[in-house]
């Protein structure tokens, strides 16, 4: 079965305009996290983490999923691309009752370099 979930890993998406497949910027894969480079980034480094299979939020993540997601949050420390040595990740995904949250219905994380503290 296939669904329209951009990240999803049998996913097929209707031609919408636009569209650019998840594949063509793949950065890497650890277990069943995948990462790949962010589109219209207002800035870098800016990357997605999300679960290969679909899953509505990381609180649905198996454990040893949720181990695979802490070793991607490594592994981009690891690449010496975040400046600061610290991430920021934020939640992007979910459902909110029966309307999606950030348009998208597939768990995924936004990770960018520490120095941009989502606080202030």
């Amino acid at each position: 079965m296939t669904t329209p979930w951009p990240f999803c890993v049998d996913s097929v998406h209707p031609n919408a305009p636009g569209w650019i497949p998840t594949q063509s910027r793949l950065l890497g894969t650890v277990g069943e996290i995948s990462i790949c480079a962010g589109l219209g980034a207002i800035v870098q480094p800016y990357v997605l983490a999300y679960p290969r299979l679909h899953i509505l939020g990381i609180s649905e993540l198996a454990a040893h999923v949720r181990r695979d997601l802490i070793d991607v949050l490594d592994w981009c420390l690891e690449t010496n691309l975040f400046p600061s040595r610290k991430l920021t990740v934020f939640e992007h995904g979910g459902r909110s009752s029966s309307e999606t949250t950030g348009c998208l219905e597939h768990c995924h994380l936004h990770i960018l370099d520490g120095q941009f503290d989502l606080v202030d």
